[in-house]
């Protein structure tokens, strides 16, 4: 019994032979040429935001005062997230990343929040509130300047 072989190409179909230089001399040459040295520039771009006015200023500086801090996380985001908990009956809104006085954020929150139940983790940086505040927290962080 003789034993037959095959090319590749014929073995494997979908494997193409590379473009060769006759090939690609068919391709025009303004499609591999390179963009204009101006493309590269080193300058920086236009800023279409305006400066922060002074409400803005005023904001970071008080968040500058306060004994814990909040940072973004690494999308520009506030990290304030929902939780549901008991298939959906029990919502909670957790603020995570909280770095200082954690109590004190818990207690700030829960003034804003009318007395809404919480609790802090200082070990882990969190303050758990009870029900869905999400929007509420997030917006009350931006505007103490976080």
């Amino acid at each position: 019994m003789q034993r037959t072989t095959r090319s590749l190409t014929t073995a494997l179909p979908t494997l193409r032979a590379r473009p060769t230089a006759s090939t690609a001399s068919v391709l025009p040459s303004s499609l591999f040429a390179s963009p204009p040295r101006s493309y590269y520039s080193t300058a920086p771009a236009p800023s279409s935001a305006s400066a922060p006015g002074p409400d803005a200023a005023a904001a970071v500086a008080a968040a500058a005062r306060l004994a814990y801090f909040v940072p973004r996380t690494a999308h520009g985001e506030l990290p304030v997230y929902s939780d549901y908990k008991n298939g959906g009956s029990r919502v909670l809104t957790i603020v995570r990343k909280a770095s200082g006085d954690v109590e004190a954020l818990r207690t700030d929150l829960a003034e804003f929040l009318a007395s809404v139940p919480s609790v802090s983790k200082p070990a882990q940086g969190q303050v758990i509130l009870r029900g869905d505040w999400v929007r509420e927290v997030k917006e009350w962080l931006a505007a103490r300047g976080f």
